[in-house]
């Protein structure tokens, strides 16, 4: 939609990443809550043409994906992720 009518209209594209809510109780890193990701995408209304939502998202897919110089930062968070996947397959059995 951007491409075609970012010229005449405001279009913000919202990648959200992972908010805690009762169908994503796994409560990873990084995660926060849906008022948190709303307010944060509703602030960047207007400034914007993509976002991840509240600050500490866009940082962490930065270094994650975008900076190889923090290769091991995607490690660490995989890392502490790792728990709390193991934790959520033990309440789905």
């Amino acid at each position: 939609m951007q491409e075609w009518y970012g010229d005449k209209i405001d279009i913000m594209t919202v990648v959200p990443r992972q908010t805690s809510t009762p169908m994503n109780p796994a409560n990873f890193k990084y995660t926060i809550t849906p008022e948190t990701h709303a307010k944060a995408v509703v602030d960047q209304l207007g400034y914007e043409k993509q976002t991840y939502g509240a600050f500490v998202h866009d940082l962490e897919y930065q270094m994650r994906f975008n900076y190889t110089v923090f290769g091991m930062f995607d490690q660490y968070v995989q890392w502490c992720n790792s728990t709390r996947n193991a934790n959520l397959v033990k309440k789905l059995d």
